[in-house]
């Protein structure tokens, strides 16, 4: 490990380094957005934390994009901002994260570990050759929980003497476990077995994927650097509505086998922390690594009745009871569903005051 480091510290003041080049050129990582092997996309914003437009100078916040910008597949490829300074800058939309701004994306399948690659990050850079990339890059994250993170360890062998400015160019070469490293179009891949045996992470179920931008101020001491230590350059300042990482889609190459027998193993566990128990996912037919805003029990009160509703999954060995609590007395079953569908049940509304819940009990 010592010895790979001096290595790379080495290369870091080279022409070019060891790592695969854009796309077009052998031994190109690029994964084109069209590829078969990519089997799902991102399917939401679990949290957004956008960066000032410039790291120790503007204050303002980025402010391009919505969630809906990094959902679904890349759109960026072909597209265009409008014109700033008479010239068009390609690709849009896209949501910027701004100097040190995060996302932090949710997918309906939890990413697994695969042969190779398990997900791919697009980001809106372009080129000139496969050598030479416009681009801004980021950190990317991993978590099995939501809660717990870990970063790809990151590395930058692009030279730290001369700033690159908002017009500069990257070698992908000198680039790894970088996102951006691959212009509108192009994912940069991601391998979950480099962060095998962490303490904490499944890499057989990522339930979120975080991108972190790179401030790439190499000289003034406000800069990210990568997992050596070494300081990552990027184009900076970027002082614009669209500073820093521009963050398109995450495409999924490997997803988890989603089998309730694995679900159930821990009834009482809540991997997409929305509020409702592996059992209760399972009882009602939702996912548990899909967050759902819709409560389990729905209440629909009018002058003089109270409607219920809620759905019943076709499970066997399950009980599903309504059960009502008048003045705090004791809880008194109205109704155990066993027939699968939506169930509905209307009953007077009391002038007690009035508890409702659904009691979810299993057999084997």
């Amino acid at each position: 490990m010592v010895l790979l480091a001096l290595i790379i510290a080495r290369n870091a003041r080279a022409e070019a380094g060891p790592y695969p080049p854009g796309p077009g050129a052998t031994g190109s990582d690029a994964l084109p957005a069209a590829s078969a092997y990519i089997i799902g996309w991102a399917t939401g914003v679990a949290s957004f934390q956008p960066g000032p437009r410039q790291a120790g100078g503007s204050s303002t916040a980025v402010s391009y994009g919505s969630a809906g910008s990094v959902t679904g597949p890349p759109d960026a490829a072909g597209a265009v901002y409008p014109p700033v300074g008479g010239q068009p800058v390609p690709a849009s939309p896209v949501l910027s994260l701004g100097d040190g701004g995060s996302v932090t994306l949710s997918f309906a399948r939890p990413v697994a570990d695969g042969d190779g690659a398990d997900f791919a990050v697009f980001e809106n850079g372009f080129t000139t050759t496969a050598t030479a990339l416009f681009a801004e890059l980021a950190f990317v994250e991993v978590s099995s929980n939501g809660v717990d993170f870990v970063r790809f360890p990151a590395v930058s062998c692009t030279q730290t003497a001369t700033q690159l400015s908002n017009g500069g160019s990257l070698d992908p070469r000198n680039l790894h476990n970088l996102a951006g490293k691959h212009p509108a179009g192009y994912g940069t891949p991601f391998d979950l077995s480099e962060l095998a045996g962490t303490p904490g992470l499944d890499i057989g179920r990522i339930s979120h994927i975080r991108l972190i931008d790179v401030v790439g101020d190499v000289l003034q001491g406000r800069g990210s650097r990568d997992s050596l230590g070494n300081w990552i350059n990027d184009p900076w300042p970027t002082n614009f509505q669209t500073s820093g990482f521009d963050l398109d889609a995450v495409g999924v190459l490997h997803e988890a086998s989603e089998t309730w027998a694995e679900w159930l193993a821990a009834p009482d566990a809540d991997p997409d922390g929305d509020g409702r128990t592996n059992l209760v996912e399972w009882a009602v037919d939702s996912s548990p690594v899909s967050a759902d805003r819709v409560p389990v029990l729905q209440l629909t009160a009018q002058a003089d009745t109270v409607t219920l509703s809620f759905h019943r999954a076709d499970r066997a060995g399950l009980t599903l009871t309504l059960e009502q609590l008048l003045d705090d007395t004791s809880w008194t079953p109205l109704t155990a569903a066993a027939a699968p569908g939506v169930v509905t049940l209307t009953l007077p509304r009391e002038e007690a005051r009035a508890f409702y819940r659904l009691r979810i009990t299993r057999t084997p």
